[in-house]
């Protein structure tokens, strides 16, 4: 279900910490989990804490096959990785976004956003690659708090993707 639906907003650059991930749609939820544990524990171990709930970077979808995904946390400013982690930032920029609750309904919400974005003229900074659609920027923030809200239906995530520079837009 969309609880805030498709617009165009404004996004500062973000500096975050990640772990890559190669992962098909089935096994995403668990590289979720998975990847957010050994991210938030390396950031503990070197002092450094998270600034915002926890993102997943689309770098690369092919919904058949794999997602090329980086999954982990905002930080204040920039660190240096180890230990197969990734150090980066989320472009400053234009993006589409949406709000949909309930973790299940992950591809409705990706799909409401894309059909307005359709729908509008606007374009994603985005290429086809050999592995999928290459994106410039995608990202899914979590806003759900599983120690406060125990039921994943109940929990909120936005989806924002950077559109192409000198999109059409006819969709705020």
């Amino acid at each position: 279900m969309i609880v805030i639906p498709p617009a165009l907003t404004e996004r500062p650059l973000v500096h975050y910490v990640a772990q890559p991930r190669s992962v098909t749609m089935e096994g995403l939820g668990g590289a979720i989990g998975e990847a957010l544990d050994v991210v938030g524990g390396w950031l503990a171990e070197h002092r450094t804490f998270p600034v915002g709930p926890p993102i997943v970077r689309y770098r690369v979808i092919d919904m058949a096959g794999a997602l090329e995904v980086e999954i982990g946390f905002p930080v204040a400013h920039p660190v240096e990785a180890a230990d197969g982690l990734v150090a980066d930032t989320l472009p400053a920029g234009t993006y589409g976004a949406a709000t949909y609750r309930n973790v299940a309904e992950g591809v409705e919400g990706n799909g409401a956003l894309i059909d307005w974005a359709r729908d509008n003229g606007i374009e994603w900074d985005s290429s086809p690659s050999g592995a999928g659609e290459a994106f410039a920027c995608r990202v899914e923030v979590m806003l759900g708090d599983p120690s406060v809200e125990p039921d994943p239906a109940l929990w909120d995530t936005e989806v924002a993707i950077l559109i192409a520079e000198g999109s059409t837009h006819g969709g705020s």
